[in-house]
C-alpha cells in the first residue's frame, strides 16, 4: 500500500477494492473455527448432506466420568448407526451438469458386445428397467478394522460399510474412486447384535419410495422421473451370505448361497445342476421349512421387501476372492 501511496493511487476505486480483498485473505477461516460451523457451511453451501443417526433396538453401557466428583460411571446409551439419505444424493448426482445425459446414452446404446451390467438378459428382462427410465444401484457391504488388526483387541472396533455405486455410468465415470458412495456406517458387533436387516430396514424403505415414485429431476439434459432400485448385492462371500440371509458358515451342509449343493459335492463338481438353482418358489418353501443344517438358509432377508429385487437374482460372483485373490473362501 505503501507503493501505491507514492505512485498517488492511494485513494482510487481500484486500490480500494484492491485493499478490501486482502483483508478477506487475511483470514480466510472466519466462521469456520468449530467442525460444527464448517458441516453447517458445507450444508448451506448445498454440496453436504447430513448423515441420520438411525437408533437400534437396544442399549450399551459406557463409562463416564462425572466432572463433579471425579468417579467413572456406567452410563447406558441408545446404539445407532449413521445412514446417508439416498434421496437427496442420487438427486445431487444426477443433476451435475452432464451425468444423466451420459448415462441413459449409455444405457440406451446399440451394441451386441456385452460390456456392461445392462447388456445383459437379467437387465433386459427386467421389469421395471425394461418399461421405466430406471438406474439399477449396486449395494456393497464389508467390514473395516479400524485400528491395529493383529492382537488380542481385534474386532473391539471394526466398523462395516455399506457402499453403492450407480451402475449406469459410463466406465470412464464408474472406474473413477469418485462414483462409489458411502450408504450406511455401523459397529460390527451391532449388526451381529440386531442383525443386518435392522441395519437395512430404513435403507429399504427409501429404496421403496425410489422404485415406485423415483426421483423428480429438472435439469438441461433431462425434465421427467428416474426411478432405481437394486440391481445386484455384491461383497466377499460371508458378507453376501449375511446380509441375503443364508447361513455364514462355510463348513454348513448348504452353504452356497445360488444353489442348494451338498458340501461333499461341492468340491468337486465343476458345472451347475440347475435342479438344485435356488429361485423364488424354493426360497419360499425353504423359509416354511426353517431348517438352515438343511437348506442353508436362515431368515427372509428385508432385501425381499423390495417390488424388484430378490436375493435369489443375485447372481454376481465376488470374483476378487473367489479367483482373483488365487484361492476360495469356502
Amino acid at each position: 500500500m505503501a507503493l501505491l501511496s507514492t505512485l498517488g493511487h492511494a485513494h482510487s476505486p481500484e486500490v480500494d477494492n484492491l485493499k478490501q480483498e486482502f483483508l478477506s485473505c487475511s483470514t480466510p477461516f472466519k466462521g469456520l473455527e468449530t467442525e460444527y460451523k464448517q458441516m453447517e457451511y458445507f450444508s448451506n453451501c448445498g454440496s453436504f448432506i447430513q448423515p441420520l443417526e438411525q437408533k437400534l433396538p437396544g442399549l450399551s453401557y459406557v463409562q463416564q466420568r462425572d466432572t463433579d466428583s471425579g468417579c467413572v460411571r456406567q452410563v447406558a446409551v441408545t446404539d445407532t448407526y449413521q445412514r446417508i439419505p439416498l434421496t437427496p444424493l442420487l438427486n445431487m448426482i444426477l443433476t451435475l451438469p452432464g451425468v444423466l445425459k451420459a448415462m441413459l446414452s449409455w444405457q440406451q446404446r446399440k451394441d451386441e458386445a456385452l460390456q456392461d451390467f445392462f447388456d445383459g438378459e437379467f437387465c433386459k428382462r427386467h421389469p421395471l428397467f425394461l418399461k421405466e427410465i430406471s438406474i439399477p444401484l449396486i449395494l456393497y457391504n464389508d467390514d473395516c478394522e479400524t485400528v491395529n488388526p493383529l492382537g488380542s483387541k481385534t474386532g473391539t472396533h471394526k466398523l462395516g460399510f455399506l457402499y453403492f455405486t450407480i451402475k449406469s455410468l459410463p466406465p470412464q465415470l464408474l472406474s473413477s474412486l469418485k462414483s462409489q458412495f458411502l450408504l450406511a456406517v455401523y459397529k460390527s458387533d451391532d449388526g451381529k447384535t440386531y442383525g443386518l436387516d435392522a441395519i437395512l430396514k430404513p435403507i429399504v424403505e427409501e429404496l421403496k419410495t425410489l422404485e415406485n415414485h423415483g426421483i423428480v429431476i429438472n435439469c438441461p439434459d433431462f425434465q421427467g422421473v428416474v426411478k432405481f432400485t437394486i440391481g445386484q448385492v455384491v461383497g466377499d462371500n460371508l458378507g453376501l451370505n449375511a446380509i441375503l440371509g443364508y447361513i455364514e458358515s462355510f463348513s454348513g451342509h448348504h452353504c452356497c448361497h445360488w444353489c442348494q449343493i451338498e458340501k461333499s459335492v461341492l468340491k468337486t463338481q465343476t458345472s451347475e445342476d440347475l435342479v438344485l438353482m435356488r429361485n423364488k418358489a424354493s426360497h419360499k418353501k425353504d423359509l416354511e421349512i426353517l431348517n438352515p443344517s438343511l437348506t442353508g438358509l436362515k431368515r427372509d432377508s428385508y432385501l425381499n421387501q423390495l417390488s424388484f429385487y430378490h436375493v435369489t437374482d443375485n447372481v454376481a460372483p465376488d470374483i476378487m476372492h473367489d479367483i482373483l485373490g488365487g484361492h476360495r473362501a469356502i
